[in-house]
């Protein structure tokens, strides 16, 4: 009988070596070596009887392989062995790891087979040595390699199966068990990025509002304002804390404060433009009363026509370019009313346009 299979990595070629004077010698040629058949080597030593079945690649890397020895043929039980590791330098070979009965009035209870698989189905495909890994400040990321090895060698000078590092870089870690030794490289990169708030440069203290403020980053990510918004801008109309968070896998945040001035800047500001496309800058219109003490405000917009577009029912209402019927307005010039009283002044009224960009 005769049989023959490949290594996971197609190394070397495992079968049986039998002759009238030898049996039972599981033997290995080097496929890479210059004069092949000079590179048989011998795994086993000699048994006394071993009738020979089929050899098999299974699924975890190891051959197995079917034989019935001297024990099997007194007492009709076949064998199934094994050789671990069949690309290192030394296997492992254990015979009889699995014992069972075989039929004496079926073939003379000689059983040979195993299961009929091809052998590439099972073998091991080159995989990359470099490994990817990630943290986020000042954190730290865990480092450790892929299966459970025997010995680590570290290129931080570690021996143990995992390492924390805390800095970008290279780490390389030398690992070995019965099977051979093989090198993991981890290349570590942060997700950190330097994330702030900007507002512009401002002169005169009473025109602060409105202001837009900026986010600024570097990299790719996504910005989530406070108020929910999240483009890279925020158009503010009122005083207090505005903050954003930025995320890219990891996440930072800033926060600005705009303090309401000591003196009096109650002014009114009326925009003429205005540009409702969603971007966060300009997409809604009110007149502004920034640094004002507002007892009630009221906006009515008509169209060219006299057609009421929008009435505001607080103060802090603002025009979208939507009709009171929920459609979106043309762009065109609208003209508007707004009527205001501050606190301890009587009512006034201002009229004037605006013009719809669309």
């Amino acid at each position: 009988s005769y049989t023959f299979t490949f290594s996971p990595a197609s190394r070397y070629l495992y079968g049986f070596k039998t002759d009238a004077s030898v049996e039972g010698i599981i033997v290995r040629y080097d496929l890479q070596a210059p004069d092949i058949l000079a590179s048989v080597q011998e795994i086993t030593p000699p048994t006394s009887f071993s009738f020979n079945g089929l050899m098999q690649l299974g699924p975890d890397g190891n051959i197995y392989f079917n034989e019935q020895n001297e024990d099997g043929v007194i007492e009709l039980k076949q064998s199934i062995g094994v050789i671990r590791c069949p690309d290192a330098p030394a296997p492992e070979v254990q015979r009889s790891l699995l014992l069972f009965d075989t039929d004496p009035t079926n073939s003379l209870a000689l059983f040979t087979s195993l299961p009929n698989f091809a052998d590439y189905i099972f073998a091991i495909p080159p995989t990359s040595d470099t490994l990817n890994a990630a943290f986020c400040g000042t954190a730290g990321t865990m480092l450790s390699p892929p299966s459970q090895w025997i010995s680590y060698q570290w290129s931080t000078g570690d021996t143990t199966a995992k390492i924390q590092v805390t800095t970008a870089g290279l780490y390389t870690v030398q690992v070995s068990n019965a099977c051979g030794t093989q090198t993991y490289t981890f290349k570590v990169t942060t997700g950190f990025t330097d994330f702030r708030l900007e507002t512009p440069v401002i002169a005169d203290s009473c025109a602060i509002l409105p202001v837009t403020l900026r986010a600024r980053y570097s990299g790719t990510g996504t910005v989530l304002w406070s108020d929910g918004s999240t483009a890279d801008t925020l158009l503010v109309t009122a005083y207090g804390t505005y903050s954003a968070t930025f995320s890219n896998g990891c996440t930072a945040s800033d926060t600005i404060t705009l303090q309401e001035p000591a003196k009096d800047c109650c002014t009114l500001q009326k925009p003429n433009v205005f540009t409702p496309n969603l971007d966060g800058v300009n997409d809604t219109f009110s007149p502004l009363l920034p640094g004002c003490k507002v007892v009630f405000a009221e906006l009515m917009v008509y169209s060219r026509w006299g057609e009421l577009m929008f009435q505001s029912e607080k103060n802090t209402d603002t025009w979208d370019g939507s009709t009171v019927n929920g459609t979106n307005a043309q762009a065109d010039v609208y003209v508007y009313t707004f009527r205001y009283q501050l606190e301890g002044e009587v009512e006034r009224v201002e009229k004037g346009d605006v013009t719809l960009i669309r």
